[in-house]
């Protein structure tokens, strides 16, 4: 079972560090920070600044508290370069309030191997993109406003996505 969350465009070190810190708890995995998504050192071949690497590095760890070095992290350019890199027979879930989207609660199985992508604050998730995912699904709301912080909503999805794995 492994579960891989897709972070495009998050812009918030402390919604990394906060997703990796969930995601540590539902049983670990992987994050992939794609675009601007700030990320921790990846080791040798990381070129970023080093005032970069220790910036980001330490805001993330000032909420994962621990997780980023037990959740693997990678970096793609963009989203389409990061769902390459999932494994072949990977279920990917895009989290966005569309038309098209089911609720997340009326998901009751899921494969093996999922992937849980989370777009832009923003922008949310581009239609392009949607269209190569297997599902959309999304968190019913009931009050007036109509998102939730990104990092919260990895929360709610991880810990189903998790329930309805094998």
């Amino acid at each position: 079972m492994s579960i891989t969350v897709i972070l495009d465009d998050i812009r918030s070190t402390y919604n990394v560090g906060a997703i990796a810190r969930t995601l540590d708890a539902v049983g670990g995995g992987r994050i992939i920070c794609a675009g601007i998504t700030p990320y921790p050192y990846l080791g040798p071949g990381d070129d970023r600044s080093p005032v970069v690497i220790s910036a980001n590095n330490k805001a993330i760890q000032k909420t994962a508290l621990g997780a980023d070095a037990t959740v693997d992290f990678a970096h793609a350019a963009d989203v389409d370069a990061a769902l390459e890199l999932l494994p072949e027979g990977t279920q990917t879930f895009a989290l966005e309030q569309d038309d098209r989207s089911i609720e997340l609660f009326d998901l009751k199985h899921a494969a093996k191997d999922v992937a849980l992508l989370l777009g832009s604050e923003t922008r949310g998730i581009t239609e392009e993109t949607l269209e190569r995912c297997d599902a959309i699904i999304e968190i019913p709301q009931y009050g007036e406003k109509e998102s939730l912080n990104v990092s919260v909503a990895a929360g709610i999805a991880l810990y189903h996505l998790r329930r309805a794995q094998p």
